[in-house]
């Protein structure tokens, strides 16, 4: 039986991926899957800026549903 993975982004309650299918338009994310593990699934957000800020949640399909939740905080003097 295998486990599903999602990534949401809280801010909009945006479901960004599930394994490896983006639900974005936004083509700066992306999800890949790691070789050495078959079910680690890694979001990726290329071009950051500070609107991506803020908390995401990856989901994995068990029962009950198990959560880890990530707050990006963008640091740059750039912007």
């Amino acid at each position: 039986f295998a486990f599903q993975v999602s990534w949401v982004r809280h801010r909009d309650v945006q479901i960004l991926s599930v394994d490896g299918n983006v639900f974005t338009t936004d083509k700066r994310f992306n999800s890949l899957q790691s070789n050495q593990d078959d079910g680690r699934f890694t979001l990726m957000i290329s071009r950051v800026r500070p609107s991506d800020e803020g908390i995401y949640e990856c989901q994995i399909s068990t029962k009950p549903t198990k959560s880890l939740f990530i707050n990006l905080l963008i640091i740059s003097k750039y912007f």
